[in-house]
């Protein structure tokens, strides 16, 4: 039978979401890279909500590690021990939000699995559109591809 299958991938140099559906089979396999055994601390945590917030609200460029430690109330020398600069601060917060796309993806290949194909693709192909569409992850988007070096995408 042919279905939806989730296959995560771990997190090389670029985040995404992958489709392919392998020669003869009904099924389409959703590779979705993920951050899965990374130490995530409550400083740390922290320093990722408040960083997404300031990206998102006032892009990559605007944005200072001062303002995000100062966000924070944690010194920059502290935001350095966590993260070795900007960008790897905002990579961090990208892949962050794959994570979270990944976890909606899984529960629509959970809760569709009894489903016919056509539904489960239609299920899948909503949550992306709406994902996507999204005004902070289109922020995200923007701000990665115009400021983050292409060898770290």
């Amino acid at each position: 039978a042919g279905g939806l299958v989730l296959v995560p991938w771990t997190l090389a140099r670029s985040s995404g979401i992958l489709l392919n559906r392998p020669v003869g089979r009904d099924e389409i396999w959703i590779g979705v890279e993920t951050t899965e055994g990374t130490p995530h601390g409550e400083a740390r945590e922290r320093v990722l909500h408040a960083a997404h917030q300031l990206f998102v609200t006032h892009g990559f460029a605007e944005v200072s590690m001062q303002q995000i430690a100062a966000a924070v109330g944690i010194t920059k020398a502290t935001m350095y021990h966590h993260y070795p600069g900007k960008e790897a601060l905002f990579l961090a917060v990208c892949h962050r939000e794959v994570d979270q796309m990944r976890a909606g993806l899984q529960e629509i290949v959970c809760h569709c699995q009894e489903r016919p194909f056509p539904e489960q693709l239609e299920a899948l192909i909503r949550f992306l559109l709406v994902s996507a569409s999204s005004a902070d992850t289109a922020r995200l988007i923007a701000d990665l591809r115009r400021h983050v070096s292409h060898e770290h995408r």
